[in-house]
């Protein structure tokens, strides 16, 4: 004998959400109203290829940063419009070859010059006597 059960259907706000990246461009994903931030993350790396890690999702001025709220704790409406950012580490840390002379490197410079042109002075002086 064949049982057949019947799950009521949840009722499940579907929202639609633009997602504008770095390069200006805006992508529209369609998700649940129940799904949380990080499954929205998982979303967006599908849709852009962004890894999960380096997303930052802002909202108006808010930076959405709680992992666990769902989209209606967040107040996220259908048509809501949100910033990908990405969190990079960016600079060179300590001395590296590529980086543009600094300040240092000036006054190095400037205090070799300034013992070069002392010692030539110091040889005419000597010379003159």
């Amino acid at each position: 004998m064949l049982t057949v059960f019947f799950l009521p259907l949840l009722e499940c706000e579907i929202t639609q959400i633009f997602i504008r990246s770095p390069a200006g461009e805006a992508t529209a994903i369609t998700i649940d109203g129940a799904c949380t931030l990080k499954q929205l993350k998982q979303v967006v790396e599908n849709e852009t290829f962004v890894p999960e890690h380096i997303q930052c999702l802002v909202s108006g001025d808010e930076l959405l940063a709680e992992e666990d709220a769902t989209m209606e704790e967040l107040e996220l409406a259908d048509g809501a419009e949100l910033d990908l950012l990405l969190d990079v580490d960016g600079g060179a840390k300590g001395d590296s070859r590529y980086k543009k002379s600094t300040s240092r490197f000036r006054w190095k410079w400037s205090k070799k010059r300034t013992r070069r042109l002392q010692r030539k002075r110091r040889k005419m002086r000597m010379r003159a006597r």
